[in-house]
């Protein structure tokens, strides 16, 4: 994840250019002006390492209940047969 992260770090100034462009194509003035303030106020960079966190967190509590299932099903299965 980390290699993912450092990856894009180049590419957030383009996606920021994008997201700021993307501010033109809403229609009510009042939300496009707070898409222009988001992206002129920060670089966004906090937005990435937190999706970065809740993807991490997300994906252990997946795998963590995945092993759970696992363990419950073959303990089921052993009670069910002995």
């Amino acid at each position: 994840m980390l290699c993912v992260y450092l990856s894009r770090i180049g590419t957030q100034r383009t996606a920021r250019t994008a997201f700021l462009a993307n501010a033109s194509c809403i229609n009510d003035a009042t939300w496009s002006k707070v898409v222009t303030a988001v992206g002129t106020a920060t670089d966004l960079g906090s937005v990435w390492a937190w999706m970065i966190v809740f993807m991490i967190f997300f994906m252990v509590c997946f795998l963590v209940g995945i092993c759970v299932l696992c363990h419950v099903m073959k303990k089921l299965a052993q009670f069910n047969n002995g």
